[in-house]
């Protein structure tokens, strides 16, 4: 017999007798619901417990949860090894003790919520979520459910950090913080959670996240498509990253297209598929709320990204598509000009929703295209060579957008590692007629030198 059944409950020592967790031998066989095995050991370890590999008489106590060996059964029954359940180890290791005569009470309701309550103080950050995150990993049943209720009423409000979400690609994918943020929100599956839906989970935390990446999962087509099962997410799900390292098929995108699950979804940052992958999402319906989209970098050749992108932005609804962004790879130039960005200027006439501009490079004349200018609201651009500042902003001088009121610089002092902050600086003297005449704010971040402030001068924004 290599397993036991699902209904097997351990007994114990038929003594009303008292563990304590200080040196105590622990062996352990089966699953612990909601838990990660290391985690578990790692905390019977730090709270003085010993764990051992395998049942001899010297062991304390083994448990046993789902799918555990009956060989190790066997062995504590031989040595006459106290057994217990999974939901008693972790009183044990909350405690320090437990009596082994009868079931150990669960942590209370009350109990739970004064630890969600602890890790809701102060101001909502990606650490209060990871920690949030945690604890309810380490809930179950019916109280599970009621803290899901609990921290769904707590995280609703939470804001969206809009640079962020202007520049979602570049946040994902290891610049500044990274991982923490996905499309601006701070509200993200964890991946293990995400793991989980793919395998065909059905979780009731899994209503809880804003925010999901596929980075990290490297699912194949059949395993990716599982994603869109999962009905919990149609409760609040709004951002979507198919992330870098899935298998982006024409039948993943099929069903993406198709899913019933994405209602919600106002943003999707989408990397690069295969050749003709944009007219599979040019034909989604599974996604009425989408405003913003994100092209992220790809391997593609130039024609074949601008295919992609053109089917795209061609489709009925990037009517209502209020952000674009055009991230590496996707806004490699060719003759002087970005892939992402010709397909803006080529649907220009359809675009009729689109205020906020997200770029790598920068703009010239040939892609400003005066039928597009006067809608747009901000622009932010990353600038990967201090003469970008020089041609964008004397391009939007000569068109003098009439509702332009933000030009977002700051990633270029961020992240820009290949030229000095103090070109980019100079870039900026250089344009200070063009800036002060287009009269937009003009944002530089932290990273920015003083003179490069002196520069906006008095359309410094924050």
């Amino acid at each position: 017999m290599d397993g036991m059944s699902d209904t097997f409950m351990p007994n114990t020592k038929q003594v009303h007798d008292m563990l304590n967790l200080d040196g105590l031998k622990i062996a352990l066989t089966g699953g612990i619901p909601h838990r990660r095995r290391a985690e578990v050991e790692a905390k019977i370890r730090a709270a003085g417990g010993v764990v051992v590999s395998r049942v001899t008489a010297a062991t304390g106590v083994l448990m046993v949860g789902h799918g555990g060996a009956a060989g190790v059964l066997a062995d504590a029954q031989a040595h006459g090894v106290t057994t217990i359940t999974p939901d008693q180890l972790l009183t044990l290791v909350r405690e320090g003790q437990l009596s082994i005569g009868e079931d150990a009470e669960p942590e209370s309701l009350g109990d739970v919520v004064a630890d969600l309550r602890a890790a809701f103080d102060g101001s909502p950050s990606p650490a209060m979520w990871r920690e949030v995150v945690r604890l309810l990993d380490v809930c179950e049943g019916a109280r599970l459910a009621d803290a899901v209720s609990y921290v769904e009423a707590s995280v609703s409000g939470w804001p969206v950090d809009a640079g962020r979400a202007r520049w979602a690609s570049m946040f994902q994918y290891g610049f500044s913080e990274g991982g923490h943020y996905v499309g601006g929100d701070m509200r993200v599956a964890p991946l293990e959670w995400v793991n989980a839906m793919l395998d065909g989970e059905e979780r009731a935390v899994f209503s809880l996240p804003r925010a999901l990446s596929l980075r990290g999962t490297k699912a194949k087509t059949k395993r990716a498509k599982m994603l869109f099962d999962v009905e919990a997410l149609s409760d609040n799900l709004r951002v979507l990253d198919l992330g870098r390292d899935i298998d982006l098929t024409k039948t993943f995108l099929k069903a993406l297209a198709k899913a019933q699950n994405l209602k919600g979804v106002d943003t999707l940052i989408y990397f690069a598929g295969p050749a003709g992958s944009g007219e599979n999402l040019a034909a989604q319906t599974s996604m009425p709320n989408l405003r913003a989209l994100h092209f992220r970098a790809g391997n593609l050749d130039y024609d074949a990204s601008l295919s992609n992108a053109s089917a795209m932005l061609g489709a009925d609804w990037a009517a209502q598509l209020e952000l674009i962004e055009s991230s590496f790879g996707i806004n490699q130039y060719a003759s002087g000009s970005a892939t992402a960005m010709h397909a803006v200027k080529e649907h220009s006439d359809r675009l009729l929703g689109l205020k906020h501009l997200v770029l790598t490079n920068g703009l010239n004349d040939d892609l400003l295209d005066a039928s597009y200018a006067d809608r747009l609201e901000s622009i932010t651009l990353h600038l990967r060579y201090p003469g970008s500042i020089t041609r964008t902003f004397e391009s939007l001088a000569a068109r003098a957008p009439s509702n332009l009121v933000l030009i977002d610089l700051s990633q270029a002092f961020a992240l820009s590692g290949r030229y000095p902050f103090e070109e980019y600086a100079e870039a900026l003297w250089g344009v200070r007629e063009a800036v002060e005449r287009l009269g937009a704010r003009v944002r530089l971040g932290e990273g920015a030198p003083q003179r490069a402030r002196d520069a906006v001068g008095d359309l410094l924004d924050g």
